[in-house]
């Protein structure tokens, strides 16, 4: 069973916000999407930096688990591990 820590409960809470920001707050708040179209021009929308906050705070919780997950099977990261993060990403 795995054990919550701190690592754990910070990844969890990342993961939370993250997907309450990009799929429940940026969509209601803003008056515009992600990108605004208005007369062939494009802009950039209100709701388009909270959603990548959003993005980024789920992909953080998400590495952080990750990494939690390999330090309790006794595992650690190697450069291969980083450099398909970075593919990745």
């Amino acid at each position: 069973m795995h054990r919550l820590n701190a690592d754990v409960i910070l990844a969890l809470l990342a993961l939370v916000s993250g997907l309450l920001i990009a799929f429940v707050w940026a969509p209601l708040d803003s008056g515009t999407g992600l990108i605004e179209r208005v007369r062939g021009r494009s802009s950039i929308g209100d709701a388009l930096a909270p959603t990548l906050v959003g993005v980024v705070l789920v992909l953080s919780g998400a590495l952080l688990l990750s990494v939690q997950h390999l330090l309790t099977r006794g595992e650690t990261l190697v450069a291969a591990n980083a450099i398909y993060l970075m593919r990745l990403l």
